[in-house]
């Protein structure tokens, strides 16, 4: 029996030590990750807008956040936005030609649908996204409210980064009020 007990040991001292070595050999990375923060990696600036029509009951702010790398770039607009009860324009971002719409979020009164955000492409480039809007759109009832919105644009394929010196925005309210929005781009 010890006889057999020893080459239990052996057998078990020798799997142990092929399974440290492996171990140790199929560890390439030594232990060292390079971390790189993800935080603000390309952002190049920072530009902020408000609109508000009193009479109405209308208002968005919010910011655009545009971010650049070698030969593209790109925009996020998060804005807070309320709707007035009686208001059938809502709220419109219009995008200037060169920029193409990715992504559209609205939470519009709680609503994960598209029942209140729809986007227009204009033939000479460019978009509107609207927020809201009832006049002219069978889809949306005038109904007051509030809610965020996240807008995703990408430098269309067709432009070249060198091409361009600013990007135009223009955030408008009830079809009354709007904030001009220039963001120089430099090269």
């Amino acid at each position: 029996m010890k006889k057999n007990h020893k080459i239990y040991i052996t057998i078990l001292s020798f799997v142990l030590l092929i399974t440290t070595i492996a171990y140790i050999a199929l560890d390439k990375d030594e232990g060292y990750h390079e971390y790189r923060n993800p935080v603000n990696n390309g952002l190049a600036s920072l530009t902020k807008f408000d609109a508000a029509c009193s009479d109405a009951g209308t208002s968005v702010e919010g910011i655009i956040f545009l971010t650049r790398d070698k030969n593209s770039l790109s925009a996020t607009i998060v804005a807070d936005l309320i709707v007035g009860g009686a208001d059938d324009m809502g709220v419109e971002f219009s995008i200037p030609a060169g920029l193409d719409v990715d992504k559209v979020l609205c939470s519009f009164n709680d609503d994960t649908s598209s029942k209140y955000a729809y986007v227009r492409a204009w033939p000479d480039g460019g978009h509107s996204i609207y927020i809201a809007k009832a006049n002219g759109s069978p889809e949306v009832i005038t109904v007051g409210g509030s809610g965020t919105a996240v807008i995703e644009l990408h430098l269309n394929g067709k432009i070249k980064l060198e091409d361009i010196d600013s990007l135009d925005f223009v955030i408008l309210t009830a079809n009354k009020t709007y904030d001009d929005i220039s963001i120089q781009i430099t090269h």
